[in-house]
């Protein structure tokens, strides 16, 4: 990387808008502020034991439960989001009272002759699972779970017309074991194409998203609110968005290039050739990377009052791969605290999952491992 770098910026950010040059200031927009919509996307997978598997169904029990006594708290128009749901909630921050109602709906699933099989047939899959695959089990299952959270929190009377209709419907079987057995057989028959069960489970999550945007087209969805409309559709998807920020935190980024004298880059970054190149002495470091020193917070004191310090930060140079980073779930649970931890990796017997072990004790393989991948995943973008 060369001694100097380049950044694109409209003048109404450096001079009358933000006054950021006059400020000396660098702004590090989130994601959703980026050009690429796919910016940071990242490959999730699920690969664990029987333990993780059990408390992954129980978490996602405890959310819907809190998605459905938030919009009964306040209303029909409170937004069930992936930034809503409460993802990093575990049982023991639940009142008392709403806890054991919490727990009876847990023995209860794990009570029902089909669903207590379900932990064992997860960890048994052949291959990793992957986003789509996993969306098509949760959705046929969610009406199941839909049901069996309502009729605990309140028994005899349904709390919206949605959940007296899930209520009167019967239930039908899963067929859990047999599609299992089916994927497994696939898995093994076609070794050489791992992407083959999660191509077929993309159509079936086509169909799915081809239903629900029928359903919103026609005013369907709009006659229950928006809530209950998630809680009783699309929430496996939105549950699924959501336990994307138990693995990462929020992240901002500040974008810069080597060489400022491409059309197209005025064209994009330089607001339509009107805006204005920076440039940037950088600094290398011991290892090689360039970095460019900036006085950014450092620590924070006991009156929660930061401090803020000169510091190189390297440069991660953007990659083009054929495909997204794979981020193993399970395993990359870094924000979380250890009770947070305990909810997820440990059984009701107390025994430790032999999944999330390197997580738990924190090794320095693991927090290096990722890191790794947390930058990897930010700077990879596809080919095409």
């Amino acid at each position: 990387m060369a001694e100097s770098i380049y950044r694109f910026r409209s003048t109404l950010a450096l001079l009358d808008g933000f006054h950021e040059l006059e400020k000396q200031e660098i702004y590090f927009a989130p994601p959703k502020q980026l050009n690429d919509p796919l910016e940071g996307y990242k490959d999730l997978f699920w690969k664990g034991d029987v333990i993780v598997w059990k408390n992954f169904l129980r978490h996602y029990v405890l959310c819907l439960m809190q998605a459905i006594l938030r919009t009964l708290a306040h209303g029909d128009d409170y937004k069930v989001t992936e930034d809503t749901l409460p993802v990093g909630m575990i049982d023991d921050d639940l009142q008392p009272e709403i806890r054991k109602l919490y727990e009876a709906m847990c023995d209860k699933m794990f009570s029902d002759a089909e669903l207590s099989s379900l932990p064992g047939l997860l960890a048994d899959r052949v291959s990793p699972i992957r986003r789509n695959e996993l969306l098509t089990l949760l959705w046929p299952l969610h009406s199941h779970l839909f049901k069996l959270v309502c009729t605990t929190l309140q028994p005899e009377t349904p709390f919206h017309s949605l959940d007296a209709v899930f209520r009167e419907r019967p239930d039908r079987p899963l067929r859990l074991k047999e599609s299992f057995d089916a994927l497994n057989e696939s898995d093994t028959k076609h070794q050489a194409k791992p992407e083959l069960v999660e191509a077929m489970t993309e159509k079936f999550f086509s169909v799915i998203e081809q239903t629900n945007f029928i359903r919103d087209y026609n005013g369907m969805s709009h006659q229950h609110g928006p809530a209950w409309n998630v809680i009783a559709s699309t929430f496996p998807e939105v549950y699924l968005n959501g336990l994307e920020n138990l693995s990462y935190g929020d992240w901002c980024t500040a974008c810069f290039v080597a060489e400022p004298t491409q059309a197209a880059m005025w064209s994009i970054y330089g607001d339509s050739h009107r805006g204005v190149c920076l440039k940037f002495r950088t600094t290398a470091l011991p290892s090689g990377t360039e970095a460019l020193t900036l006085n950014r917070a450092t620590a924070i004191d006991g009156a929660s009052n930061l401090r803020y310090e000169y510091s190189p930060q390297p440069f991660q140079e953007v990659r083009y791969a054929d495909r997204y980073l794979e981020i193993d779930f399970f395993r990359s649970l870094g924000t979380l605290i250890p009770r947070q931890l305990a909810f997820w990796f440990r059984g009701s017997d107390g025994a430790m999952s032999a999944t999330g072990t390197d997580l738990v004790y924190g090794t320095d393989e693991w927090r290096k491992q990722y890191w790794e991948n947390f930058h990897m995943s930010v700077t990879t973008k596809l080919k095409d």
